[in-house]
């Protein structure tokens, strides 16, 4: 019998997990080894090696202990992309409200058509966010939306990680209260669900939609539980113009006077942050989401990410919701948070390619507080992207660093395992159908959006 037939029939045989073979590993970002060629092999969901090609004898004791064998013929293999901050949901608003600024874009479009959102809406909202996320390589969310009871099924049945958040406001104190009730129930139901997969927060909306008191009810609400915190801060101009001006001190500093950074915590855009935030940030050990499309495509700026990586806040990469990026690529948002910190500096030295992979990887399970994903090493779970080879667009990828950042984009992502379930194989879902599901959420979009888009381009005015 010759090799490839012995190839095949291990590929067929059953086994406990797999032994990847003579691909591009790239074990973790931004100072990890990157082997070519190496080899990752996974029992029971973990990672058991990681590294250097193995010799033929350590491969077929591998192979006897019931690995299949996943040839990969120098492809990229690498950790998991971990998007630290969207809104899963919101793919049922995508390209409903356009070129508006952030606080006229939530109140007069965004809001009225959320209040019409049921259960049932955010479920395939979410499922169809979560299969685009899939394709793009993502494996990990950071979500923060309403109905999450719905959100947790879509997610626990897409076969992704995620950490999940019941976006709360507390304008009044009747809605305060029912609001703190729904996060802390879907707390205690889903954290810790779906094998583990699935972990809860607490999610206070910002400070213009939670007032200080309720805030402090939130924080002491977190503590109590042994949450963590995920929240908008200071993201747009005009936001922390007001929040200014009524409160006489910056967002950063009044949920630092409320007790918010005691608590693990996940600031999502930080756009308009000052130095003293920053120092503030930095002291309280506070993980940034770092979101560039969206944060320019609402025209609030460019986050000073170079300043707060130098201050050792650990910033990661977000992608927003659909609404306002419009997608939920994370190889998009690398190439785009790697350029646009370099033009606002005016110097191409900062944030590097390898760096900016951890944003996507290793940091991004920094920020949310969850060390055995984001790198390829023993002990980890097996959160694993495979991508294509190389195709124009890539070709010829003398550097691994430079392919994943300034060259690729979602559509390159072939293969894609959650704690070594494979969930895409050679580009289709293995336990979704995708036509049923997006037939299905457009049924229910029908159902729930409003009645005309009464959305009027904006024009610029002539004088």
């Amino acid at each position: 019998m010759d090799a490839a037939q012995k190839t095949e029939n291990r590929s067929k045989a059953g086994g406990t997990g797999y032994l990847f073979t003579d691909g591009i590993v790239v074990t973790s970002a931004p100072d990890g080894p990157v082997w070519a060629p190496g080899d990752v092999a996974v029992r029971n969901g973990r990672i058991i090696y990681a590294g250097a090609a193995l010799t033929p004898a350590r491969r077929e004791k591998y192979f006897r202990e019931g690995l299949q064998h996943w040839p990969l013929g120098g492809r990229v293999i690498m950790p998991g992309l971990i998007n630290t901050h969207t809104h899963a949901a919101m793919s049922l608003l995508r390209g409903y409200a356009e070129d508006r600024p952030l606080l006229e874009w939530l109140e007069r479009l965004v809001f009225p058509f959320e209040s019409r959102l049921s259960g049932e809406a955010v479920y395939w909202g979410t499922l169809v966010s979560c299969m685009e996320m899939i394709r793009g390589g993502i494996t990990t969310l950071n979500d923060m939306y309403f109905f999450m009871e719905d959100a947790a099924k879509a997610v626990a049945d897409s076969g992704m990680r995620a950490v999940l958040g019941w976006g709360l406001s507390g304008i009044d104190a009747q809605s305060a209260e029912r609001a703190l009730a729904q996060a802390e129930e879907f707390y205690q139901k889903w954290n810790g669900a779906a094998g583990g997969r699935i972990r809860v927060c607490m999610a206070p909306h910002a400070t213009y939609t939670c007032p200080p008191a309720f805030l402090a009810q939130v924080v002491e609400r977190a503590a109590a539980l042994g949450a963590g915190l995920h929240i908008h801060v200071a993201e747009s101009p005009e936001e922390c113009r007001r929040h200014q001006e009524q409160f006489g001190e910056t967002e950063v500093a009044t949920l630092e006077r409320l007790g918010a950074w005691e608590l693990p915590a996940v600031a999502a855009h930080c756009v308009q942050v000052t130095s003293g935030d920053i120092r503030i940030l930095a002291r309280h050990g506070v993980a940034v989401s770092h979101n560039p499309t969206s944060n320019l495509k609402l025209g609030n700026g460019i986050a000073p990410v170079q300043e707060m990586l130098d201050a050792g806040i650990t910033v990661a990469l977000g992608t927003d919701g659909p609404a306002s990026n419009n997608n939920q690529d994370l190889f998009q948002e690398m190439r785009l948070a790697a350029i646009a910190q370099k033009g606002r500096t005016h110097d191409p030295t900062v944030l590097p390619a390898p760096q900016v992979v951890a944003m996507a990887t290793q940091w991004g399970a920094k920020a949310l507080r969850w060390p055995e994903i984001g790198a390829l090493k023993v002990g980890n779970w097996a959160d694993l992207v495979i991508l294509r080879k190389p195709m124009s667009h890539r070709w010829p990828a003398w550097d691994v660093w430079s392919d994943l950042v300034y060259a690729c984009h979602g559509g390159d992502v072939q293969d894609v395992l959650v704690a070594g379930q494979v969930i895409l194989k050679n580009g289709q879902f293995t336990a979704l159908d995708e036509g049923w599901v997006l037939a299905a959420a457009q049924m229910v979009l029908e159902a729930v959006k409003p009645p005309q888009r009464n959305v009027a381009w904006p024009l610029p005015k002539r004088e």
